[in-house]
């Protein structure tokens, strides 16, 4: 109920401000022209000074009015990306993604803090259970705070998503929006490729039966991973939507293995499932030239190796981060939305 009331109180907030802003286009008002007072606002907009103050913030956090005892509000410039500050960003990410995969590891921070020096970057660590109503909180805060916030959202649900583009606020999705909200700027890796070069990569190996194992959470961006493995000829193809626990994984596996026609190939979504994989054959004392093994997603820190095939984003961490503090200053400038693809690139260890 707490987490419904905030939501509710964000998009009247967001609808109040984006009828303020309507209006200055409206009256044509020109950037050091006076605006309304508060009491001018609460009048025009029919609601409770409380409210009218809070919409004048929020204009004031998309830098269209500045507020001052004396003047009361005045038109702005519209900002140029170089100068505009951010003070906080807040990086959304699903805890258990952080400690099993190292989603929004050191290298993402530093690219993001190497774009905005002056930026507090922490991370927000959600849960299905509190999700909406922690991030419901934040941006509750940072409507009504003084500084500029922005949002990165790694794996997000639909409910947080709509909710951080309703606010308004400069936000980013590492990953794909869902379909249905406007207002977020996605980066997120080449699918299509991944997929057509793990298919070559199988079909160079003699592979043609294959299992995909997936997270139990799909995501906007596994769409179209799956969309274009379906559209792959030359593989039968089995799926499988696993949670993270290795017991879970090994059983789904071992009763794969021992079929009639078992498979011989894995697409593996996490390296997780991939070691997984690789401890049901041995334990199946299954030889290893049977096998092939191929991790579709893999966020290898610094030093880190793995023996399995993986698919991986070209460019860096940190140059990753530096598009996501590049891309919140363009929205923070009022920019339209942008939607990048990473391009990737298939990674074969050598044996």
């Amino acid at each position: 109920m707490a987490a419904e009331k905030r939501n509710k109180f964000i998009v009247q907030t967001v609808q109040l401000a984006d009828r303020l802003a309507a209006d200055i286009r409206r009256r044509n008002l020109k950037p050091g022209e006076t605006y309304l007072t508060a009491q001018e606002a609460s009048r025009y907009l029919g609601v409770a000074g409380a409210s009218a103050n809070r919409a004048l913030q929020l204009l004031e956090k998309r830098k269209i009015i500045r507020r001052s005892q004396r003047r009361g509000a005045v038109v702005l410039e519209p900002p140029r990306p170089g100068g505009l500050a951010i003070d906080h960003v807040h990086f959304l990410v699903h805890d258990k993604y952080y400690r099993t995969e190292g989603v929004g590891g050191d290298g993402i921070l530093l690219g993001i803090q190497s774009e905005l020096p002056t930026s507090i970057v922490s991370h927000c660590f959600l849960s299905s259970e509190n999700e909406v109503r922690l991030v419901a909180k934040q941006i509750e805060h940072a409507l009504t705070e003084k500084t500029t916030d922005a949002f990165v959202m790694v794996r997000a649900s639909y409910d947080v998503q709509r909710m951080v583009a309703e606010s308004g606020l400069p936000a980013i999705v590492f990953g794909n929006v869902y379909e249905g909200i406007d207002g977020l700027s996605q980066i997120d890796r080449d699918h299509e490729t991944a997929i057509r070069l793990v298919a070559d990569y199988f079909r160079q190996q003699g592979r043609t039966r294959l299992v995909v194992l997936m997270r139990q959470q799909v995501m906007p961006g596994d769409h179209l991973a799956l969309d274009a493995l379906l559209q792959t000829p030359s593989f039968s193809t089995t799926l499988r939507f696993t949670p993270s626990e290795d017991e879970h994984i090994e059983a789904v596996v071992r009763s794969l293995l021992l079929q009639s026609d078992a498979p011989n190939a894995f697409l593996c979504q996490t390296i997780r499932q991939a070691e997984c994989v690789e401890q049901v054959r041995r334990d199946l004392k299954l030889p290893k030239e049977n096998l092939d093994v191929v991790v579709l997603t893999t966020y290898l820190k610094p030093g880190e190796e793995t023996s399995f095939p993986y698919v991986v984003q070209c460019s860096t961490a940190e140059e990753t981060g530096r598009r996501f503090g590049i891309l919140l200053l363009k929205r923070a400038a009022g920019k339209p939305p942008t939607h990048e693809v990473i391009p990737v690139k298939l990674v074969v260890p050598k044996q």
